[in-house]
């Protein structure tokens, strides 16, 4: 570690304490879903569900550009 500013050491303990207060939020909403209990962590935590990103085909002039530079043979 370094030396932390009176200003970092200040945000430091409050994402801290904020982080505290959500692990106690969620486990308090966890004890009272006992009969319901989730199955998987997607179902238990909807808020941190992280989507995948959106992907895009490589159009054919860049693989072959690609494949160039690599020296990999595309077939086809």
């Amino acid at each position: 570690m370094y030396d932390m500013t009176i200003y970092e050491l200040r945000k430091t303990l409050e994402q801290r304490a904020e982080g505290l207060s959500y692990r106690l939020w969620k486990l308090g909403n966890l004890c009272q879903m006992m009969e319901k209990y989730p199955e998987t962590p997607n179902d238990a935590n909807p808020e941190l569900d992280i989507k995948p990103k959106k992907t895009y085909a490589m159009p054919d002039f860049l693989k072959e550009k690609w494949a160039k530079q690599k020296g990999y043979k595309i077939n086809g």
